[in-house]
């Protein structure tokens, strides 16, 4: 019974999570910008500037990948109330429930996660290279290993 009441807290937190993230990814600017951004795209002189076109099909494709996954988001969160709210009214606790909930729970997580990370990491500079140099500098040997166990002992690509 234990693992049902921390399931459901976590059906809980991860529902006020998505609502978060819904919220502040403005979903319905998200589906105006979707509207004109497919207007754009419907307009005859649209290959007229090759460049420009592919610019706006990246972005058309980036709003539309944005709104499918914060529409995925609330439908899992959907499912796990769902069988919480199922297992609430049964007699008794069905495991096989119980295991499908937390797994979709899990994965939420997972996909939320890497959604905000995304956004975190969606300037127009997050999409290129970076160079990072860690040099130990005054310190002695300990901030030496430090700065090689960072690097794993040699030059790493990231």
């Amino acid at each position: 019974m234990q693992d049902f009441y921390v399931l459901r807290k976590d059906v809980e937190n991860a529902s006020e999570r998505v609502e978060e993230i819904r919220a502040s990814a403005s979903l319905q600017l998200l589906e105006q910008e979707l509207v004109d951004l497919e207007s754009k795209a419907a307009d005859s002189s649209f290959w007229d500037d090759c460049a420009k076109a592919q610019e706006t099909l990246l972005a058309l494709t980036d709003v539309k990948d944005k709104i499918n996954f914060l529409n995925e988001f609330k439908t899992k969160v959907e499912d796990a109330e769902t069988i919480v709210k199922l297992t609430e009214e049964m007699d008794s606790i069905d495991a096989a429930l119980l295991d499908e909930a937390i797994s979709i729970i899990k994965e939420l997580n997972t996909l939320l996660d890497r959604f905000e990370l995304t956004q975190l990491l969606s300037g127009p500079y997050d999409k290129e290279g970076a160079a990072i140099s860690l040099t130990a500098g005054a310190g002695g040997t300990d901030v030496q290993d430090w700065a090689d166990m960072l690097l794993g002992g040699r030059e790493t690509e990231i």
